[in-house]
């Protein structure tokens, strides 16, 4: 059954992701910026449902626990996603700030985590 919900959970993170993107994986110069902001998403998506899901599922919780996940976690995520697209090297083409600008990635990620709150809340 872990399996099952494992498989439906990662089809509903790349069905979510791939098409809410309007212009295609590649932009309109021919760079791959819209694919960096498609595994940005993607994986932010599953830090968010995985500690989302840890905080709510516990069952010894304390009120120590929201925060020590969100620091080790999100914010750890975060500055890592911020330093590695501030570096000149990688080229990420400023995918980090694309994420932080716009508005439907937001609802993208919290939709998500909305679906997989009841997928492992009902079955």
């Amino acid at each position: 059954m872990v399996l099952i919900k494992g498989s439906i959970v990662s089809i509903l993170n790349f069905i979510f992701v791939v098409f809410s993107v309007n212009e295609g994986i590649l932009g309109k110069n021919g760079d791959q910026q819209n694919l960096w902001i498609n595994s940005f998403i993607l994986y932010s998506n599953i830090i968010f449902s995985v500690s989302i899901t840890i905080i709510i599922f516990c069952h010894n919780i304390i009120w120590l626990l929201p925060l020590v996940i969100f620091l080790t976690s999100i914010f750890l995520y975060f500055a890592f996603c911020w330093i590695g697209d501030s570096m000149v090297s990688v080229d990420s083409f400023g995918s980090f700030s694309n994420y932080i600008k716009n508005l439907k990635d937001y609802f993208i990620s919290f939709l998500f985590c909305c679906f997989v709150f009841v997928i492992d809340y009902f079955f």
